[in-house]
């Protein structure tokens, strides 16, 4: 049993508290605000001052709304005291540059220092499958890598730059905003043709399921640099379909913020003589390097 502070009850704090007593550990808790002691688990132990509750615990976890919220919290009376020789494992989002102003921070003052970003909704904190990313010392991270694992079955090292987790993050969130503008723009689609909305809703996961058999092509493409052989689909093929689905959106009565954005996708690498290849080669004309 590890003891473990979360500073922070939020909606995604207090998951992360769930998680933590689900799995044995000792927790104490902390929140600017005192909440309602219903909405945390017992036996979670309640502190007063932000002081106490990070002396109460090898490992702190600030899970507050912003960088600036947690340096708030770090210049409080005892904070910064309590935690010199124990670790803080930072959960806010921001900028790679958070990251690495937190981290050198820390270790001026005497503490270990992971910078974790994650990549779930608070229902899933816990779960086998969620992925959070961390970065910074390694050794930190094996040392705590029994209590990570309560918060998600899968956490991530990415890195000792404290940056990292950042990086991570937003390259997960391009996935995740995309595919969710995918799954809206259908389901307005759906609607606006008169077709079964909740139909559409319940094939969306055999729609996933056949993008994400893509993967595997698309790593062994993206790692050999050779988009010509191995061939599924063509940046000419989708180009077409990207254009036939513009023109049927504005038929719709569809705004055509997504088929446009598409379209000028493949539009720019077939336009750079590029049409023959597979449809992963616009990994590299997103890095401008085709």
């Amino acid at each position: 049993m590890t003891s473990v502070t979360v500073l922070g009850l939020g909606n995604m704090g207090t998951a992360l508290v769930r998680a933590l007593v689900g799995d044995g550990h000792a927790v104490t808790v902390w929140n600017r605000s005192r909440k309602s002691p219903s909405r945390v688990p017992n036996p979670a132990r309640w502190a007063t001052h932000a002081g106490d509750a990070c002396q109460a615990s090898d490992a702190t976890i600030a899970c507050l709304s912003s960088y600036d919220a947690t340096r708030e919290v770090l210049g409080l009376p005892g904070v910064r005291e309590a935690l010199a020789g124990r670790t803080l494992i930072q959960l806010s989002t921001g900028t790679p540059q958070f990251g690495v102003d937190l981290s050198r921070w820390a270790g001026m003052h005497g503490i270990d220092y992971l910078d974790g970003k994650i990549a779930v909704v608070p229902r899933s904190i816990g779960a086998k499958d969620s992925v959070i990313f961390y970065a910074g010392r390694s050794v930190c991270f094996e040392k705590h890598r029994q209590l990570l694992l309560s918060l998600g079955g899968k956490p991530t090292y990415v890195g000792e730059d404290a940056g990292r987790s950042a990086l991570a993050d937003f390259a997960f969130l391009s996935f995740f905003f995309g595919s969710t503008l995918g799954l809206l723009y259908g389901a307005a689609f759906s609607k606006a043709a008169g077709l079964d909305v909740r139909q559409f809703f319940d094939l969306a996961p055999a729609f996933a399921g056949d993008i994400l058999g893509r993967i595997p092509s698309f790593l062994h493409l993206t790692e050999s640099g050779d988009y010509a052989n191995g061939i599924e689909s063509t940046l000419n093929v989708d180009m077409k379909g990207a254009k036939l689905l513009a023109a049927t959106a504005l038929e719709a009565g569809l705004g055509r913020q997504l088929p446009d954005f598409l379209s000028a996708c493949f539009d720019e690498a077939v336009n750079r003589g590029h049409g023959h290849l597979d449809t992963a080669a616009l990994i590299d004309i997103f890095r401008g390097k085709l």
